[in-house]
């Protein structure tokens, strides 16, 4: 009788380990190198890539696709620009500064929301927003993790 107490206990705490470890490295992928090789990338393969993606989700005419393909090569230099710029800050920015970079940053994505809609079909942009808000939802839930504790 004892024997088994002592194996069933044995296996309670090897389950509970188990159990707290979280996924392996294999299960979740290398997502962080995948970040890293996108941050490399020059604004003309981001923006292409970004084209791509989405005529795969919104099924773009040519037309779309070459006007999307001009809005998203110049977002991809737009951030590939703040990008380096926040690179290369030496000091912390005053509250004034960053609030003058995020209402800068917000006139931006209001712009390029406002271009995206001008060229999509009603359909596809709501499906393009629904897109986008599981995005952000999913990159919320990420926040302030790095990709070794994900």
């Amino acid at each position: 009788m004892k024997k088994i107490i002592l194996m069933m206990a044995f296996t309670v705490i090897a389950f509970q380990v188990n159990a707290q470890q979280g996924p392996r490295e294999s299960q979740r992928g290398n997502r962080g190198d995948r970040m890293e090789m996108l941050k490399d990338l020059t604004p003309e393969q981001a923006a292409e890539i970004h084209t791509k993606r989405m005529t795969l989700d919104l099924d773009l005419t040519d037309a779309q696709q070459k006007q999307l393909q001009a809005i998203n090569l110049e977002e991809a230099k737009y951030k590939k620009a703040k990008m380096e710029a926040r690179k290369n800050m030496t000091e912390k920015p005053t509250s004034d500064e960053m609030a003058a970079r995020k209402i800068e940053m917000l006139d931006h994505q209001i712009e390029y929301k406002r271009k995206v809609k001008s060229i999509l079909t009603e359909e596809q942009y709501k499906k393009w927003e629904e897109t986008r808000a599981q995005y952000q939802k999913q990159m919320k839930g990420q926040k302030g993790k790095s990709p070794k504790n994900r």
